[in-house]
Protein backbone atom coordinates (compact mmCIF):
# COMPACT_ATOMS: atom_id res chain seq x y z
CA UNK A 1 0.00 0.00 0.00
CA UNK A 2 1.41 3.08 -1.11
CA UNK A 3 -0.48 5.59 1.67
CA UNK A 4 -0.22 4.34 4.64
CA UNK A 5 -0.86 7.61 7.05
CA UNK A 6 -2.45 6.27 9.45
CA UNK A 7 0.00 3.32 10.19
CA UNK A 8 2.43 5.79 9.85
CA UNK A 9 1.01 8.09 12.10
CA UNK A 10 0.34 5.61 14.50
CA UNK A 11 4.17 4.71 14.27
CA UNK A 12 5.37 8.47 15.26
CA UNK A 13 3.01 8.24 18.64
CA UNK A 14 4.50 4.90 19.59
CA UNK A 15 7.86 6.36 19.14
CA UNK A 16 6.56 9.85 20.90
CA UNK A 17 5.44 7.55 24.18
CA UNK A 18 8.60 5.58 23.92
CA UNK A 19 10.57 8.81 24.08
CA UNK A 20 8.29 10.64 26.91
CA UNK A 21 8.34 7.40 28.95
CA UNK A 22 12.06 7.42 28.71
CA UNK A 23 11.78 10.90 29.42
CA UNK A 24 9.65 10.26 32.47
CA UNK A 25 12.11 7.51 33.56
CA UNK A 26 15.44 9.64 33.67
CA UNK A 27 14.17 12.46 35.06
CA UNK A 28 13.21 10.04 38.25
CA UNK A 29 9.33 10.28 37.36
CA UNK A 30 8.13 6.78 37.95
CA UNK A 31 4.31 5.91 37.76
CA UNK A 32 3.91 8.39 35.36
CA UNK A 33 3.02 7.86 31.93
CA UNK A 34 2.59 10.24 28.67
CA UNK A 35 -1.11 10.26 29.62
CA UNK A 36 -0.65 11.59 32.79
CA UNK A 37 1.21 14.25 31.43
CA UNK A 38 -1.88 15.49 29.46
CA UNK A 39 -3.72 15.96 32.14
CA UNK A 40 -0.91 17.47 34.13
CA UNK A 41 -0.18 19.90 31.36
CA UNK A 42 -3.25 21.39 30.51
CA UNK A 43 -3.67 22.21 34.43
CA UNK A 44 -0.43 23.77 33.91
CA UNK A 45 -2.07 26.07 31.69
CA UNK A 46 -5.50 26.49 33.51
CA UNK A 47 -5.55 26.27 37.23
CA UNK A 48 -8.40 24.15 37.78
CA UNK A 49 -10.78 22.01 35.53
CA UNK A 50 -13.88 19.32 35.60
CA UNK A 51 -13.45 16.17 35.03
CA UNK A 52 -15.61 16.81 31.59
CA UNK A 53 -13.28 19.46 30.33
CA UNK A 54 -10.49 17.34 31.05
CA UNK A 55 -11.58 14.75 29.45
CA UNK A 56 -12.55 16.79 26.29
CA UNK A 57 -9.25 18.33 26.50
CA UNK A 58 -6.74 15.24 26.30
CA UNK A 59 -9.76 13.43 24.01
CA UNK A 60 -10.56 10.69 26.36
CA UNK A 61 -13.51 9.21 27.69
CA UNK A 62 -14.74 10.65 31.12
CA UNK A 63 -14.48 6.65 32.17
CA UNK A 64 -10.52 6.72 31.04
CA UNK A 65 -9.95 10.61 32.68
CA UNK A 66 -11.33 9.20 35.96
CA UNK A 67 -8.82 6.36 36.22
CA UNK A 68 -5.96 8.74 34.90
CA UNK A 69 -6.80 11.37 37.96
CA UNK A 70 -7.50 8.74 40.37
CA UNK A 71 -3.38 7.48 39.85
CA UNK A 72 -2.55 10.93 40.04
CA UNK A 73 -4.10 11.77 43.39
CA UNK A 74 -2.93 8.52 44.47
CA UNK A 75 1.08 10.25 43.78
CA UNK A 76 -0.37 13.51 45.51
CA UNK A 77 0.04 15.52 41.96
CA UNK A 78 -3.61 16.32 41.69
CA UNK A 79 -6.51 16.70 44.34
CA UNK A 80 -10.29 17.38 43.83
CA UNK A 81 -12.21 19.89 45.22
CA UNK A 82 -16.03 21.10 45.25
CA UNK A 83 -16.46 24.09 42.58
CA UNK A 84 -17.17 27.07 44.77
CA UNK A 85 -19.41 28.17 41.33
CA UNK A 86 -21.88 24.96 41.24
CA UNK A 87 -21.18 22.70 44.58
CA UNK A 88 -22.55 19.59 42.16
CA UNK A 89 -19.17 19.38 40.16
CA UNK A 90 -16.15 18.59 40.98
CA UNK A 91 -12.95 20.69 40.04
CA UNK A 92 -9.57 18.69 39.39
CA UNK A 93 -6.19 21.13 40.78
CA UNK A 94 -2.44 20.77 40.97
CA UNK A 95 -1.19 20.06 44.46
CA UNK A 96 2.12 21.81 45.57
CA UNK A 97 3.86 18.42 44.76
CA UNK A 98 2.14 18.53 40.97
CA UNK A 99 3.00 21.81 40.27
CA UNK A 100 6.61 21.62 41.29
CA UNK A 101 6.75 19.09 38.30
CA UNK A 102 5.77 21.85 35.81
CA UNK A 103 9.35 22.76 35.09
CA UNK A 104 10.35 19.30 34.21
CA UNK A 105 7.24 18.53 31.93
CA UNK A 106 8.09 21.73 29.92
CA UNK A 107 11.25 20.97 29.07
CA UNK A 108 10.35 17.12 28.10
CA UNK A 109 7.21 18.65 25.71
CA UNK A 110 10.20 21.00 24.48
CA UNK A 111 12.70 18.76 23.79
CA UNK A 112 10.21 15.84 22.38
CA UNK A 113 9.34 18.98 19.79
CA UNK A 114 12.81 19.88 19.32
CA UNK A 115 13.56 16.08 18.43
CA UNK A 116 10.77 15.89 15.81
CA UNK A 117 11.78 19.58 14.23
CA UNK A 118 15.65 18.18 13.87
CA UNK A 119 14.50 16.15 11.26
CA UNK A 120 12.11 19.44 9.29
CA UNK A 121 12.66 22.53 7.80
CA UNK A 122 10.17 25.30 9.22
CA UNK A 123 8.29 24.93 5.69
CA UNK A 124 8.25 21.33 6.37
CA UNK A 125 6.93 21.37 10.03
CA UNK A 126 4.03 24.36 8.76
CA UNK A 127 3.14 21.92 6.19
CA UNK A 128 2.79 18.65 8.15
CA UNK A 129 1.34 20.41 10.61
CA UNK A 130 -1.58 21.51 8.41
CA UNK A 131 -1.80 18.18 6.75
CA UNK A 132 -2.26 16.51 9.88
CA UNK A 133 -4.84 19.11 11.29
CA UNK A 134 -6.66 18.36 7.74
CA UNK A 135 -6.42 14.92 8.12
CA UNK A 136 -7.56 14.92 11.52
CA UNK A 137 -10.94 17.05 10.85
CA UNK A 138 -12.30 14.35 8.71
CA UNK A 139 -13.09 12.40 11.34
CA UNK A 140 -14.24 15.19 13.79
CA UNK A 141 -16.04 16.72 11.00
CA UNK A 142 -20.09 15.25 11.02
Amino acid sequence: MKHCIVAMASALHRCANDYLELQLKEKGLTGIVPSHGDILVNLYQKESLTMQELARLIKRTKATTTVLVDKLEKQGLVTRIRSPKDGRSTLVTLTEKGTSYEDVFNQIGENLNQRVMNQLTEDEANLLEGLLNKAISGFTQK
